[in-house]
């Protein structure tokens, strides 16, 4: 090897051993790139892309999930809400002089009336029924809040005005 870094000595073949060549000469051997490694290159590239447009646009995609979330929230929202009209009208029924048998209708009452006042929660629709008329409650109330693609349903009891929730589940529109 000469110690010129502008010189190089070539050894690989018998043709051209032993022979010095100038650095520009070996520069017009190596220029571009392999027509492999642009093959492989567009591949990668194709590979990734098509990672990408799938979690995208797929079934499972990032702006599915985050409309799933905001419905289940916005039902959240309006469970917590219901909550506590149910905590306040049940205060309100043992402050007063309301009987134990009482509580519960004079809870589903309360928040019959404030549920028929503002029926919209964010985006979650509320409806309460079942209970009969609000003058003469004879049944359990049935709460059920609804989104585009989710609902929830809940009752308040009429022995006691406690309110319980089912679980989150798809709305089926019919």
């Amino acid at each position: 090897m000469v110690s010129n870094s502008k010189w190089i000595k070539i050894k690989s073949s018998n043709k051209e051993k032993g022979r010095v060549l100038k650095w520009k000469d070996l520069k017009h051997k190596i220029n571009g790139i392999t027509l492999i490694a642009l093959v492989v290159t567009i591949i990668i590239l194709l590979i990734v892309s098509g990672i990408t447009i799938n979690g995208l646009t797929g079934s499972n995609s990032t702006p599915d999930k985050v409309g799933e979330t905001k419905q289940k929230r916005d039902i959240g929202v309006a469970q917590d809400q219901i909550g506590l009209m149910v905590l306040n009208a049940k205060t309100e029924a043992y402050v007063g002089t309301e009987t134990t048998n009482s509580v519960g209708r004079t809870v589903i009452k309360a928040v019959a009336e404030q549920i028929q006042k503002k029926n919209q929660y964010d985006k979650a629709t509320v409806e309460i029924t079942g209970f009969g008329d609000l003058n003469n409650i004879t049944n359990n109330a049935t709460i059920t809040i609804s989104t585009m693609d989710y609902k929830v349903i809940g009752t308040i009891a009429i022995e006691n005005g406690s309110l319980t929730w089912g679980e989150i589940e798809d709305n089926i529109q019919e």
